[in-house]
Parts: structure tokens; C-alpha cells; sequence
């Protein structure tokens, strides 16, 4: 990964992390367009899940579940670690939303903003070694 993209990359987490979803969005799809194949689907699950949570934002529950799925599905092979990001960690805490949002009894104002998945880098000496 180049310095510019690692930026690129840390500045789309950061935005997830701040709950500014749609910015993580744009940041991220720009990185998209230009990475390798093998690489598109990792860029791919996180952008789906900044999605899901534009919808929760926005009040609307259409396709929230949908996103949620793609991104659960796009992201497992990239555990449990890629480019310095604990996927493992994040795919656990989109599954604990997507819990939440198929239960009957789920509504948009009652899942906790504090559930809110974030995007965890691994310590260093873990995010180096490579894992695909």
C-alpha cells in the first residue's frame, strides 16, 4: 500500500469511526476504483456497511440487512487481519447489528448509537504480517 493510500484508507476509518458513514463512503469508493482485483471486495464490505449505516442515519430501513449481509459476506475472507484493520473485531460487531436489525421487535430509533460498529487497527507487530 503507498503512503497515499494508507492516508486515503486511515481518513475512510476515521470517518466511520466518527459516525460520518456517507463521507467513509466516498472516501473509500475512490480507493476502490483503483485497487487490485483481489483487493476490490475487502474495499467493497466496509463501504457496504458505511451504506447500511447511512440508512440507519437517514431513518430508513430498507436495505440495511441487505448491506449488512454483503458486507458480513465480502469481508470474511480478508480475516482476521488486512491492511492493519482487525476485520475479525468488525465483523463481529456488523453481525451483532445485523442481530439486532432481523429481530421482529427491531426498530431504527431503538438500536443504541453506542452499538455502532467502529474499525479497530491492529497493534503493528500484528498489522504487518500478511494474511492473503
Amino acid at each position: 500500500m503507498t503512503a497515499a493510500t494508507h492516508s486515503e484508507f486511515a481518513r475512510g476509518l476515521d470517518a466511520f469511526n466518527d459516525q460520518a458513514f456517507f463521507e467513509c463512503h466516498d472516501i473509500l469508493e475512490g480507493l476502490w476504483l483503483v485497487a487490485p482485483p483481489d483487493w476490490r471486495p475487502f474495499y467493497q464490505g466496509i463501504i457496504q456497511a458505511a451504506a447500511a449505516f447511512v440508512h440507519w442515519q437517514r431513518g430508513e430501513t430498507t436495505g440495511i440487512v441487505k448491506l449488512l449481509d454483503s458486507a458480513l459476506t465480502k469481508l470474511a475472507p480478508y480475516e482476521p487481519l488486512a491492511m492493519g484493520l482487525d476485520v475479525s473485531n468488525f465483523r463481529l460487531q456488523l453481525a451483532r447489528a445485523h442481530r439486532y436489525f432481523t429481530a421482529p421487535t427491531a426498530t431504527l430509533a431503538g438500536f443504541p448509537s453506542a452499538d455502532l460498529p467502529h474499525l479497530v487497527l491492529a497493534p503493528p507487530a500484528l498489522a504487518e504480517r500478511p494474511n492473503r
